[in-house]
């Protein structure tokens, strides 16, 4: 039985050495702390398995050490940015935000206890002094009151709650260029570009970009024709689905914009404007490829309220007109630059 006993507690000691979580660093050899922050970890949390995500990127030299760490989880993704003077200090600071990022009540749990401090009975001889004397000789005899006191954990310290991936607050923000193409705008696919800036707060964002839609040439049946392209504006509001490394913002919003003709082979090569408002949906699905940069696909939706037409002087039918819906599609880039004031406050 107790052979049985000891080869038991062996091969759990021997699956349960592992943190919960993979980390994967860039940092240079002369400061990885790697196996330091995987004990730290396996400490604070255990060896269970925990879903996430873990990059640390350690960059500097000795006196001046700078941590990139980012922890991804199904709640969300967390950036932290710690500097340190010492690599094993540093070390230190990245397992703390790693453990509480991924289970912060766990790790508050396997936090080590402090010791309470030691209570002095007074003598049963000596008569108990008044208040004011009892601080002045306790400040001046008894070294365990300050000592006490500095070990006393504050409630700040003890009390703090977890961060919150489904609040709504300011996180950063971005800026998303793309090229696509577009049809119903008018009878033809035309070739679309955007820049964009993008508002994060958390569950939501807000997009908005300036749009163009490249030129194209039209030719009436009876002769001549003209030149159109279109610039617009575009707000779009969005709910954000957001997994490790992916997210989905669906969006709903609005664009206006103007639509301009430029005649040729006409006799008078005038140039005619049309006004453009609709409104729409959509959908990016995203992907991450490094902290800051996303690549995103987009697909739109429009339904246009008002519809520009064109026509040329004394020919019969119509030049060109603006469809009651049209489907634009992109894809494209985003860097994000997060709120520093927040990660530090987490």
């Amino acid at each position: 039985m107790a052979l049985g006993q000891v080869a038991m507690w062996g091969w759990m000691s021997f699956v349960t050495t592992g943190p919960p979580v993979a980390v994967n660093w860039s940092a240079p050899d002369v400061c990885r702390p790697s196996e330091q922050v995987d004990q730290r970890i396996l400490d604070s949390l255990g060896s269970r398995d925990i879903e996430g995500k873990v990059e640390v990127t350690v960059r500097g030299s000795s006196g001046a050490w700078k941590a990139e760490v980012e922890v991804i989880t199904a709640e969300g993704t967390i950036h932290r940015t710690l500097g340190e003077a010492e690599c094993g200090a540093l070390g230190d600071a990245i397992a703390v935000v790693i453990a509480v990022a991924l289970d912060p009540f766990g790790a508050s749990r396997a936090a080590p206890a402090m010791v309470p401090p030691i209570e002095r009975k007074p003598d049963p001889g000596v008569v108990p002094p008044t208040h004011a004397s009892h601080a002045m000789v306790s400040n001046a005899t008894d070294p365990s009151a300050t000592e006490s006191k500095a070990t006393e954990p504050s409630p700040q310290a003890t009390a703090q709650p977890p961060p919150r991936h489904d609040a709504v607050e300011w996180r950063g923000v971005g800026v998303s260029l793309g090229v696509g193409g577009e049809f119903g705008l008018l009878p033809s696919v035309l070739g679309t570009a955007f820049l964009g800036l993008v508002l994060d707060l958390g569950p939501v964002r807000i997009d908005l970009s300036g749009n163009f839609v490249g030129a194209r040439r039209y030719s009436h049946a009876q002769g001549g024709g003209a030149w159109f392209n279109a610039a617009t504006a575009q707000v779009r509001t969005c709910g954000v689905l957001r997994r490790p490394r992916v997210e989905f913002p669906l969006c709903i919003g609005g664009e206006a914009g103007v639509v301009t003709a430029r005649g040729h082979d006409l006799a008078r090569r005038g140039t005619a404007r049309g006004t453009w408002v609709s409104v729409l949906g959509s959908v990016r699905m995203m992907g991450r490829l490094t902290a800051r940069w996303w690549l995103f696909g987009d697909v739109q939706g429009i339904v246009s309220l008002v519809r520009p037409g064109f026509t040329i002087d004394d020919f019969e039918s119509p030049l060109a007109a603006a469809k009651p819906g049209s489907v634009r599609f992109a894809i494209g880039v985003e860097v994000r630059f997060p709120n520093e004031k927040l990660r530090s406050r987490r």
